[in-house]
Protein backbone atom coordinates (compact mmCIF):
# COMPACT_ATOMS: atom_id res chain seq x y z
CA UNK A 1 0.00 0.00 0.00
CA UNK A 2 1.63 3.26 -1.06
CA UNK A 3 1.85 5.73 1.80
CA UNK A 4 -0.86 8.78 2.27
CA UNK A 5 -0.27 11.71 0.00
CA UNK A 6 1.16 14.68 2.56
CA UNK A 7 -1.37 17.51 3.28
CA UNK A 8 0.70 20.69 1.65
CA UNK A 9 -0.41 23.76 3.74
CA UNK A 10 -0.95 27.04 2.63
CA UNK A 11 1.63 28.98 4.57
CA UNK A 12 1.27 33.17 4.85
CA UNK A 13 4.54 35.10 5.34
CA UNK A 14 4.76 38.15 6.88
CA UNK A 15 7.06 41.12 4.84
CA UNK A 16 8.59 43.02 7.48
CA UNK A 17 10.99 41.66 9.79
CA UNK A 18 10.16 38.00 8.37
CA UNK A 19 11.35 38.29 4.55
CA UNK A 20 11.79 42.20 4.45
CA UNK A 21 14.99 43.75 6.60
CA UNK A 22 12.21 46.24 7.11
CA UNK A 23 14.59 47.38 10.29
CA UNK A 24 17.94 47.96 8.39
CA UNK A 25 16.40 49.40 5.72
CA UNK A 26 14.36 52.35 7.42
CA UNK A 27 17.14 52.86 9.12
CA UNK A 28 19.53 53.65 6.62
CA UNK A 29 16.96 55.77 5.26
CA UNK A 30 16.34 57.95 8.51
CA UNK A 31 20.25 58.14 8.25
CA UNK A 32 20.25 59.29 4.56
CA UNK A 33 17.79 61.66 4.89
CA UNK A 34 18.70 63.12 8.41
CA UNK A 35 15.29 62.14 10.05
CA UNK A 36 16.37 60.25 13.01
CA UNK A 37 19.67 57.46 14.17
CA UNK A 38 17.79 54.23 14.13
CA UNK A 39 19.47 50.98 14.90
CA UNK A 40 19.54 48.66 12.12
CA UNK A 41 19.16 45.08 14.01
CA UNK A 42 16.94 46.65 17.52
CA UNK A 43 16.06 44.43 20.02
CA UNK A 44 12.86 46.01 21.47
CA UNK A 45 9.60 45.91 19.65
CA UNK A 46 9.09 49.39 19.78
CA UNK A 47 12.65 50.69 19.13
CA UNK A 48 11.94 54.75 17.99
CA UNK A 49 10.95 55.55 21.08
CA UNK A 50 14.17 54.55 22.34
CA UNK A 51 15.39 56.87 19.47
CA UNK A 52 13.57 59.66 20.74
CA UNK A 53 10.56 59.54 18.54
CA UNK A 54 7.02 59.22 19.27
CA UNK A 55 4.47 56.86 18.32
CA UNK A 56 3.12 59.85 15.70
CA UNK A 57 6.45 61.20 14.34
CA UNK A 58 7.14 56.99 14.20
CA UNK A 59 3.83 57.23 12.10
CA UNK A 60 4.66 59.88 9.87
CA UNK A 61 8.74 58.87 9.35
CA UNK A 62 7.23 55.43 7.84
CA UNK A 63 4.58 57.78 5.27
CA UNK A 64 7.90 59.57 4.22
CA UNK A 65 9.78 56.11 3.96
CA UNK A 66 6.97 54.73 1.80
CA UNK A 67 6.39 57.90 -0.10
CA UNK A 68 10.50 57.28 -1.23
CA UNK A 69 9.85 53.61 -2.39
CA UNK A 70 11.36 52.57 1.30
CA UNK A 71 10.02 48.77 0.82
CA UNK A 72 11.84 48.09 -2.04
CA UNK A 73 15.06 49.37 -1.65
CA UNK A 74 16.64 46.16 0.48
CA UNK A 75 17.09 42.79 -0.57
CA UNK A 76 15.17 40.28 0.80
CA UNK A 77 16.95 38.22 3.79
CA UNK A 78 18.71 35.65 2.17
CA UNK A 79 17.77 33.12 4.78
CA UNK A 80 14.08 33.96 3.82
CA UNK A 81 14.75 33.57 0.20
CA UNK A 82 16.38 30.25 0.50
CA UNK A 83 13.67 29.10 2.73
CA UNK A 84 11.01 30.35 0.28
CA UNK A 85 12.38 28.33 -2.78
CA UNK A 86 12.53 25.25 -0.14
CA UNK A 87 9.20 25.83 0.56
CA UNK A 88 7.76 26.14 -2.84
CA UNK A 89 9.65 23.49 -3.97
CA UNK A 90 8.38 21.17 -1.37
CA UNK A 91 4.48 21.64 -2.46
CA UNK A 92 4.01 24.53 -0.20
CA UNK A 93 1.26 27.15 -1.28
CA UNK A 94 2.51 30.69 0.12
CA UNK A 95 1.44 33.92 0.37
CA UNK A 96 2.85 37.31 1.41
CA UNK A 97 1.01 39.28 4.12
CA UNK A 98 1.29 42.42 5.62
CA UNK A 99 -0.23 44.83 7.99
CA UNK A 100 1.30 47.74 5.60
CA UNK A 101 -0.94 50.76 5.12
CA UNK A 102 -2.79 49.65 1.39
CA UNK A 103 -1.81 53.21 -0.07
CA UNK A 104 -1.20 53.43 -3.70
CA UNK A 105 2.27 53.94 -3.11
CA UNK A 106 2.75 50.64 -0.70
CA UNK A 107 1.02 48.45 -3.23
CA UNK A 108 3.24 49.60 -5.87
CA UNK A 109 7.09 49.23 -3.51
CA UNK A 110 5.46 46.01 -2.13
CA UNK A 111 4.07 44.50 -5.68
CA UNK A 112 7.36 45.58 -7.00
CA UNK A 113 9.76 43.92 -4.66
CA UNK A 114 7.86 40.78 -5.20
CA UNK A 115 8.61 40.97 -8.76
CA UNK A 116 12.24 42.35 -8.58
CA UNK A 117 12.89 38.86 -6.84
CA UNK A 118 10.44 36.46 -8.52
CA UNK A 119 8.91 35.49 -5.22
CA UNK A 120 7.05 32.38 -5.11
CA UNK A 121 4.07 34.14 -4.01
CA UNK A 122 0.56 32.59 -5.39
CA UNK A 123 -1.56 36.19 -3.92
CA UNK A 124 -0.12 39.29 -1.38
CA UNK A 125 -2.82 40.74 0.70
CA UNK A 126 -1.68 44.42 2.36
CA UNK A 127 -3.83 46.16 4.99
CA UNK A 128 -4.55 46.14 8.74
CA UNK A 129 -6.54 43.06 8.86
CA UNK A 130 -4.54 41.14 6.19
CA UNK A 131 -2.94 38.42 8.37
CA UNK A 132 -6.35 37.84 10.34
CA UNK A 133 -8.55 37.20 6.82
CA UNK A 134 -6.02 35.37 4.81
CA UNK A 135 -7.09 32.09 3.90
CA UNK A 136 -4.25 30.10 5.05
CA UNK A 137 -3.18 27.44 7.93
CA UNK A 138 -0.07 28.86 9.12
CA UNK A 139 0.79 32.63 9.16
CA UNK A 140 4.28 32.92 9.50
CA UNK A 141 5.24 36.65 11.88
CA UNK A 142 7.81 38.29 14.20
CA UNK A 143 5.25 40.32 15.94
CA UNK A 144 3.72 38.05 18.88
CA UNK A 145 1.01 40.26 19.22
CA UNK A 146 -0.54 39.11 15.35
CA UNK A 147 -0.01 35.52 16.90
CA UNK A 148 -2.37 36.35 19.59
CA UNK A 149 -4.56 38.41 17.38
CA UNK A 150 -4.71 34.75 15.29
CA UNK A 151 -5.87 32.76 18.13
CA UNK A 152 -8.45 34.44 19.05
CA UNK A 153 -9.88 36.06 15.23
CA UNK A 154 -7.92 34.42 12.28
CA UNK A 155 -8.40 31.85 10.30
CA UNK A 156 -5.20 30.55 10.50
CA UNK A 157 -2.82 29.08 13.37
CA UNK A 158 0.84 31.10 13.59
CA UNK A 159 3.94 30.67 14.48
CA UNK A 160 6.38 33.05 15.65
CA UNK A 161 9.92 34.08 12.98
CA UNK A 162 12.63 34.06 16.07
CA UNK A 163 13.94 38.23 15.79
CA UNK A 164 16.21 39.44 18.16
CA UNK A 165 13.18 42.15 18.78
CA UNK A 166 10.69 39.55 20.30
CA UNK A 167 13.10 36.77 22.27
CA UNK A 168 11.07 38.13 25.64
CA UNK A 169 7.87 37.33 24.02
CA UNK A 170 6.07 33.87 25.60
CA UNK A 171 5.86 30.84 23.18
CA UNK A 172 7.47 28.85 20.43
CA UNK A 173 9.74 30.12 17.68
CA UNK A 174 11.52 29.11 14.69
CA UNK A 175 14.58 30.46 12.68
CA UNK A 176 14.66 30.74 9.20
CA UNK A 177 16.82 27.63 8.37
CA UNK A 178 14.18 25.24 10.43
CA UNK A 179 11.28 26.36 8.63
CA UNK A 180 10.88 24.25 6.01
CA UNK A 181 11.68 20.95 8.08
CA UNK A 182 9.00 22.71 10.68
CA UNK A 183 6.40 23.38 8.00
CA UNK A 184 7.05 19.71 7.13
CA UNK A 185 5.94 18.22 10.52
CA UNK A 186 3.12 20.45 10.99
CA UNK A 187 1.90 18.96 7.74
CA UNK A 188 2.29 15.57 8.16
CA UNK A 189 1.13 16.22 12.00
CA UNK A 190 -2.35 17.57 10.49
CA UNK A 191 -2.90 15.47 7.48
CA UNK A 192 -6.91 13.75 7.03
CA UNK A 193 -7.78 16.65 9.65
CA UNK A 194 -11.18 18.14 8.22
CA UNK A 195 -10.47 21.83 7.08
CA UNK A 196 -13.07 22.92 10.09
CA UNK A 197 -10.50 21.91 12.12
CA UNK A 198 -7.24 22.46 10.63
CA UNK A 199 -6.45 25.49 12.58
CA UNK A 200 -6.79 24.70 16.15
CA UNK A 201 -5.19 21.02 15.19
CA UNK A 202 -2.05 23.25 14.21
CA UNK A 203 -2.50 25.35 16.94
CA UNK A 204 -1.75 22.01 19.19
CA UNK A 205 0.56 20.58 17.01
CA UNK A 206 3.00 23.89 16.77
CA UNK A 207 2.59 23.70 20.79
CA UNK A 208 3.30 19.67 20.58
CA UNK A 209 6.73 20.35 18.64
CA UNK A 210 8.14 23.47 19.42
CA UNK A 211 7.47 23.51 23.08
CA UNK A 212 8.63 20.34 23.64
CA UNK A 213 11.39 19.90 21.58
CA UNK A 214 13.04 22.76 19.37
CA UNK A 215 13.39 22.45 16.01
CA UNK A 216 16.81 22.67 15.88
CA UNK A 217 17.25 19.46 18.01
CA UNK A 218 15.36 17.22 15.54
Amino acid sequence: MSPPERLVLTVALDFDGVTYPFTRAVSAWAAETGRAELPAEPDAWAYWREAGLDDNEWAELLGAFADDDGYRREAPYPEALEGMNGLFDAGCDLLGVTSRPPSRVVHTSTFGWVADWMLPLRAVLIGPNAKLEAECDLVVDDDPEVLAALDDLGEAAGLLLDRPWNREADGPRVGWGELPAAVAVLADAVAGVPPSERKWALVDAVADFFCEAPVQDW
